[in-house]
């Protein structure tokens, strides 16, 4: 019991900062509808064995996390809360790792200042609550970082080669990791020999997994055309999403959340990012004797920017951008890092606080992004209609068979009636009987003339009901 108590004292700062973490995090776990990705991954969970592995092999992302997923449903079932609550947990534990592995690279109080900074980090907690492997990717990358700076190096590895069936942008961290990694080794005169033999068994497997996805040319029509080519403006503008956070359930790339301040979220970012890079010189200048530390700090930072530089390098070189904020999830990581310690190195406690205060003050004043809703009203209002149910874009469809379970979902866009769509879940999705069936949008623009709305408070949300002008039974 002595043990317990003085455990509990001595970590009452994490146990503290955890509980905010997980309750800011918990309190809009079920807030939104699923979007597009997080719907396709509910659907996912449904099928049955021969059709999971068949799309699972077929989709552009490693399998582990499907798999995790799929034994987590399995116990929990499948639905908002259990597929969001997964990325909840590694979201709450990313905040554990995140304390121990500033506490080991640099002290207590610099630990503290980033468990709390990821806490309540928008960024972070957006996508703790996706039902996708962002999280538990940013979870990993971080945990591999902690086991290395620990000298840990065998879990280093095992991390290391578990991470490669995550993500593929894992790939963008492993150079730095590897590097560091080097680094130690010489350094401590640890056995180069080794060091390389125990990671013989990573390079055989990253050959396996990432060769066939670089040399497939079926991953050259990877629907990635929504990707905005990069340049290094990105950088800061990843950095001000990384301080703000950005509207996670769009399809497309990544957008800033707006800031409802008297700056908005684009000088908010100008200003983080100048501060930011201010304070990086002053690192540098304050450590310029001390190798340690420069060391530690250096890694943050490589950490941090390598990877967007191999993303814009390799847009520009492949002329097939990538360069998405949430594909680089642990680099926001290693910005909450790396600022945590120019804030505790040049900072009294008492500026400190006022910049943390005026940090949280406008991370309050940032606008919850508009998201389409009423899926959940409307699935439960024709859950047992007799009619077929028709979306009119995919992405709605999708969204649409998740929440109502049924195979009276159907697709069809009435401007572009003949047009087809292969992507899983739609080999079955042509309507069947449309004089009697409901359209689905949340666009008007979408409907033809043909089309009309049976009532004027027949709307859910975002979403509003049409049926045919030649229907004879307006009943619904």
């Amino acid at each position: 019991m002595r043990k317990i108590i003085n455990w509990v004292k001595l970590n009452i700062d994490l146990m503290g900062l955890t509980l905010i973490g997980a309750f800011l995090r918990l309190r809009v776990i079920v807030k939104d509808d699923l979007w597009y990705d997080e719907a396709f991954t509910g659907l996912l969970m449904r099928v049955g064995k021969e059709e999971f592995w068949k799309i699972v092999t077929d989709d552009p992302h490693p399998p582990l996390y499907y798999l995790m997923l799929k034994g987590w449903t399995t116990v929990f079932g499948v639905n908002d809360f259990a597929l969001r609550s997964l990325p909840v947990l590694f979201g709450i534990l990313l905040i554990v790792v995140i304390y121990y592995l500033v506490k080991e690279l640099f002290n207590k109080e610099t630990a503290d200042i980033a468990a709390f900074l990821a806490a309540v980090n928008p960024f972070l907690i957006a996508y703790s609550v996706e039902a996708r492997s962002y999280m538990f990717y940013g979870f990993m990358t971080t945990l591999a970082a902690y086991f290395l700076v620990k000298r840990k190096f065998n879990l280093f590895v095992i991390v290391l080669v578990i991470s490669l069936f995550v993500h593929y942008m894992f790939a963008a961290f492993l150079p730095v990791l590897l590097v560091y990694y080097a680094f130690i080794i010489i350094r401590e005169k640890r056995g180069i020999l080794k060091g390389l033999l125990r990671l013989v068994p990573l390079a055989a497997i990253a050959v396996f997994l990432y060769f066939p996805v670089l040399t497939d040319p079926a991953n050259n029509n990877l629907n990635i055309d929504w990707v905005k080519e990069p340049d290094l403006y990105n950088i800061q503008q990843s950095i001000t999403a990384y301080s703000y956070g950005v509207k996670s359930r769009l399809s497309g790339a990544d957008e800033l959340v707006n800031v409802n301040f008297l700056l908005d979220e684009y000088i908010l970012g100008y200003g983080v990012f100048i501060i930011f890079i201010a304070g990086i010189l002053a690192v540098l200048l304050k450590d310029r004797k001390n190798l340690d530390a420069l060391s530690k700090f250096g890694f943050t930072l490589m950490m941090l920017f390598l990877p967007m530089l191999l993303l814009i390098g390799y847009s520009t070189y492949k002329d097939k951008s990538i360069y998405v904020e949430r594909y680089l999830l642990p680099a926001s990581v290693f910005f909450i890092i790396a600022l945590s310690y120019i804030l505790t190195s040049l900072l009294t406690w008492e500026l400190l606080g006022i910049v943390v205060f005026f940090y949280v003050f406008t991370v309050t004043r940032a606008v919850t992004p508009g998201y389409y809703d009423g899926m959940k009203p409307l699935a439960q209002y024709f859950k047992n209609s007799e009619s077929e149910v028709i979306f009119t874009s995919p992405i709605d469809y999708i969204v649409g068979k998740y929440y109502l379970d049924t195979d009276k979902v159907k697709l069809y866009d009435p401007r572009n009636p003949q047009f087809g769509y292969d992507w899983p879940f739609m080999s079955n999705a042509r309507p069947e009987d449309m004089t009697t069936a409901v359209f689905v949008s949340p666009d008007e623009t979408r409907m033809t003339e043909e089309f009309k709305r049976p009532l004027e408070n027949l709307v859910f949300g975002d979403y509003s009901i049409y049926i045919k002008e030649d229907r004879e039974d307006e009943t619904i």
